[in-house]
């Protein structure tokens, strides 16, 4: 495994960058882009997702748009490179049912290669779309503007405890985001600390936690390069990724819930009930409030040890109401083999997302996965259902208890993939916190 620390491009005004960074592209709709858009004239969003135009041909349109953006910025030192080679070190404070919480990574230049060689593993399938989009961008841009997300290994935090020594030093970016999350990034260029650092990841298998898109696209460039000028190695052979260490308290997994667009909330209900599945009330003023929403997870992940499958479901716009919806272990069992059959192995089978996506949409409801962009929003947390529901945004939701950054292993592990979109690990890495430009970086 290839790790390398790089000369980072950075905003030049690293105090507060809070109006100028945002999230990935991939969790930003339509209104959230425009919101960044209009934030700053510099948010990096005009880099990452420009708005398409009505003339737009091959000559003229979103993606040459960001790069000669791009230049300009660099030009009039709006972003700088940093004088020093470094690995960097990326802290996230934040807030989580009511409990405070910092998660640690390090920011370097992991190699592409070792997503084909088996070192970095995957768990989720993913979509051209995306993939053609974010290769037209890379190619305009030459730099990755945000980091792919890995996790690795290491019950004695032994990366983690670097972080020890820096926390009391002035950052050299900081943010605070809407959601009062507190953003700080750290360089490490002493070479001792990082031939410590090369020397404990060098060797990790590293999961993607969130990032399968811009992976993939970094490696299918990293080919198309190597066609162009042979075995020659180059600055496109690595990408930008935050390595995280799954053992640590500070990384929480949080699920991607399933709210239903009318009018297919109005079918699941009874469509459960005519298939065996259990379903039982639960309070629905308690999903208002944060304790009822902790007391939600912890009934969701104890039914799932006890009985193998657990989620709620949030019905009825006129009479809202909550239920907490089961199956006895034959039934799970017998659904398990039927997903098993269709070509997936038990570690992903037996998965709460995968019955709901595979038996219940697939299945009950013939709704195949390019189909499901159509009739279905994917959302963090649970204290928004009653509200979309309220609204007639949807007129039903399907709330799932979280996933383990053990179970992503344990999925990779077997070289097995989850559906899109089963696994939100929060917060989010904010895109253009730092770059990797091709030209500059190496």
């Amino acid at each position: 495994m290839s790790i390398e620390p790089f000369y980072g491009v950075l905003y030049d005004n690293k105090k507060d960058l809070g109006k100028l960074l945002a999230p990935p592209y991939d969790v930003l709709t339509q209104r959230l882009r425009d919101a960044y858009l209009k934030k700053h004239p510099n948010n990096i969003v005009h880099l990452d997702l420009q708005p398409e135009l009505p003339n737009d041909d091959e000559r003229s349109n979103r993606y040459t748009r960001a790069k000669a953006l791009y230049s300009s910025w660099l030009s009039e030192s709006i972003l700088s490179v940093l004088p020093r080679k470094s690995f960097y070190i990326y802290t996230q404070s934040y807030q989580l049912d009511n409990v405070q919480f910092t998660r640690i990574g390090v920011v370097a230049l992991v190699g592409v290669q070792s997503f084909q060689d088996g070192a970095i593993l995957p768990h989720e399938r993913t979509f051209e779309g995306p993939k053609e989009d974010r290769l037209k961008l890379l190619s305009a841009l030459q730099a990755h503007l945000s980091q792919v997300f890995l996790l690795y290994k290491d019950p004695n935090n032994l990366v983690d405890n670097l972080y020890s020594g820096l926390s009391d030093k002035d950052p050299i970016a900081f943010a605070k985001d809407e959601e009062n999350i507190i953003h700080k990034l750290y360089s490490i260029d002493d070479a001792s600390a990082q031939d410590t650092i090369k020397e404990l990841l060098s060797s990790k298998v590293l999961y993607i936690a969130d990032g399968h898109h811009r992976l993939e696209t970094a490696y299918n460039y990293s080919r198309i390069m190597r066609k162009k000028y042979g075995d020659k190695k180059g600055p496109y052979d690595y990408t930008l990724a935050f390595l995280c260490n799954m053992h640590q308290p500070g990384l929480s997994v949080m699920a991607y819930n399933r709210y239903l667009i009318p009018p297919l909330g109005s079918r699941i209900r009874n469509l459960l009930i005519e298939h065996g599945f259990n379903l039982q009330e639960y309070p629905v003023d308690r999903l208002s409030s944060r304790n009822g929403i902790k007391d939600l997870k912890v009934i969701l992940n104890s039914l799932k040890k006890e009985q193998g499958f657990a989620l709620a479901l949030v019905s009825q716009k006129d009479n809202p109401r909550v239920e907490l919806v089961t199956l006895k272990k034959p039934l799970f069992t017998e659904i398990v083999k039927g997903i098993e059959n269709k070509g997936f192995k038990e570690c992903v089978a037996k998965l709460d997302v995968t019955v709901v996506d595979k038996y219940i949409f697939d299945d009950l409801l013939g709704i195949e996965d390019a189909k499901k962009k159509d009739v279905l929003m994917y959302e963090k947390g649970y204290i928004s259902a009653l509200d979309e529901l309220r609204s007639g945004r949807i007129d039903g939701a399907i709330l799932l208890a979280p996933l383990s950054p053990l179970d992503v292993a344990e999925v990779s592990d077997e070289n097995e993939r989850m559906p899109q979109k089963s696994t939100y690990f929060y917060p989010k890495l904010l895109t253009g916190l730092i770059i990797y430009d091709y030209e500059r970086s190496i």
